[in-house]
């Protein structure tokens, strides 16, 4: 296996992988019965700027032509950018608007540039995905470390996850990752008195 920084000239090779093995299977797609294609022109944009951000890492098969079989990728959120980003906008269909409310709902409180004094660049684990024939190698913890060891090198302070699946928490608490909030499906339905979430359904995805 041969791991590689990505860039934009990888994007018809992240595009299938982000489709068919990410969004098919992360946990709150499958509980919001969120289909690919609902979802994707957001993860497009969002796939765009990790491989711009050029700190993104790919995992290839060598003895398969090179195919790229998963990917980390990453971005970094800059001190100097907070406010903009706060203001951004984007409206989609109604899964991704709901995905986005749902992320402001889950950060209103939370701010890691104040919560951690002398931080102005944070880097973002955004998404990782494995082809599901290559898993059991070794590879999501490989992808995670030499994305760690990129966002030190280019002087982040902090590290920040979203790690939904059981699998991918594990890789994080195991390398002293802290949990600085949790959403429990269950709780959250029980807490807006309607089924937002199909906690069933996302049950294949812990494991």
């Amino acid at each position: 296996m041969e791991y590689t920084l990505l860039s934009e000239k990888d994007w018809d090779e992240v595009e299938p992988l982000i489709k068919d093995c990410f969004l098919a299977r992360e946990p709150t797609c499958l509980a919001l019965h969120a289909k690919p294609e609902e979802l994707m022109p957001m993860f497009s944009m969002l796939g765009d700027m990790c491989l711009t951000s050029t700190c993104s890492y790919g995992a290839r098969d060598t003895e398969n032509g090179g195919k790229l079989v998963a990917f980390m990728l990453n971005r970094i959120a800059l001190l100097e950018n907070r406010e903009m980003e706060k203001a951004f906008t984007y409206e989609g269909s109604p899964k991704e608007n709901f995905k986005l409310e749902f992320a402001k709902e889950v950060y209103k409180d939370i701010d890691l540039f104040d919560d951690n004094e002398g931080v102005d660049r944070i880097f973002e684990f955004m998404a990782l995905t494995v082809d599901p024939d290559y898993k059991g190698k070794g590879i999501s913890r490989k992808l995670v470390e030499l994305s760690e060891e990129k966002g030190i090198e280019l002087g982040c302070q902090l590290g920040k996850v979203e790690a939904s699946n059981i699998i991918t928490q594990h890789i994080w608490s195991t390398m002293d990752y802290k949990t600085f909030v949790s959403i429990d499906f269950q709780e959250y339905n029980e807490e807006k008195g309607n089924e937002v979430f199909d906690v069933a359904a996302a049950a294949p995805s812990t494991g």
